[in-house]
């Protein structure tokens, strides 16, 4: 049996008491974006301490009667939000939470700096060629830590290397520009969503990986014994035979992309792929070709059930995080 507990984590990053949450109302949601929501419930009379928003807790996990652990990522939650009902039978005060990293990328901005034109931000090296997620993430975090940011969280990438300690690839990186002001997280999330990277935490570490590293996990195969499986679902109706690609550039170029074996039994159906800070034709192409794979196939779901009680059994934040890809 899975069980889930919240700690309280001091502002000055040391473990606090376990707090008592109302039977049943803990729920961790991982994001595909590499972030984490949280939300818990305290009887009032339980809630010592807990009465404002915007501290610290961590959430751990234990299987049947073995010892609590730290979830094994995006363990460390800002709660932002709380609500209560003091009408309702019994005082139950509801705690939301984020990520402590993810939570505070918004409250920082990408503002401008010698390389801005034009309202935007250009990424690259000193000769105008392509550079790594690695890079742009790392001076922009650095870059806001020095204005007194976030000090607590920690960076263990570059340029370089990733997280993992793995160098940059050509074919990972490529030239970015964003519009500027605008927040870090929108930033971060581009880059993620345009397959520059992938993003998680672990602790106060803000982490930064090369593109399809972290979330595979095709050795995790669910069925057997003891697991429930619920009728797919296949969808269709996102399913198109063409991309229209727009770019960031000057002229705020448009294109079509073909989508490999393509149905066109009902005509020609257009995908409108937007390519924020994408100016160059190269990785607007490298961009489309993936997104073309995906446009062109249906969107398939499959839920399972299972009590992850049996030796056998695949055990959540142990063999797979939410987001992960299985088989």
């Amino acid at each position: 049996m899975l069980k889930l507990r919240v700690r309280h984590f001091t502002d000055t990053g040391n473990k606090g008491r376990v707090i008592k949450t109302a039977r049943g109302t803990i729920s961790v949601t991982d994001k595909e974006n590499g972030a984490a929501a949280l939300s818990f419930s305290v009887a009032a009379a339980d809630a010592d301490g807990l009465t404002q928003p915007l501290f610290r807790v961590a959430v751990e996990y234990a299987i049947g009667d073995g010892p609590y652990k730290p979830i094994s990522r995006n363990n460390i939650f800002l709660v932002q939000q709380l609500s209560s009902d003091e009408a309702a039978a019994q005082d139950i005060i509801t705690y939301d939470g984020e990520t402590y990293a993810f939570a505070m990328l918004p409250k920082h901005w990408v503002i401008v700096n010698e390389r801005t034109k034009d309202g935007k931000r250009s990424y690259h090296d000193t000769a105008g060629n392509p550079v790594s997620a690695g890079l742009i993430v790392r001076e922009e975090l650095d870059e806001s830590k020095a204005a007194g940011w976030a000090p607590d969280i920690i960076q263990n990438y570059n340029g370089t290397v990733d997280s993992f300690g793995n160098p940059w690839q050509a074919s990972d990186k490529m030239k970015f520009d964003i519009n500027v002001p605008t927040q870090q997280h929108k930033l971060i999330e581009a880059l993620v969503n345009q397959g520059m990277c992938e993003v998680d935490t672990w602790g106060l570490e803000f982490r930064v990986f090369r593109p399809g590293t972290t979330r595979n996990k095709t050795h995790v195969a669910l069925g057997g014994p003891g697991v429930k499986r619920i009728p797919l679902k296949i969808d269709g109706s996102e399913k198109y035979s063409s991309l229209l690609v727009h770019m960031d550039d000057e002229n705020k170029t448009t294109f079509g992309y073909a989508v490999p074996n393509a149905d066109t039994r009902f005509g020609t159906t257009h995908m409108m792929l937007t390519l924020s800070g994408v100016s160059d034709r190269a990785t607007a192409n490298k961009l489309a070709e993936a997104a073309a794979a995906e446009a062109g196939s249906f969107k398939t779901e499959i839920a399972y059930e299972w009590t992850p009680d049996r030796a056998d059994s695949y055990f959540p934040w142990e063999h797979f995080h939410v987001g992960d890809t299985v088989i």
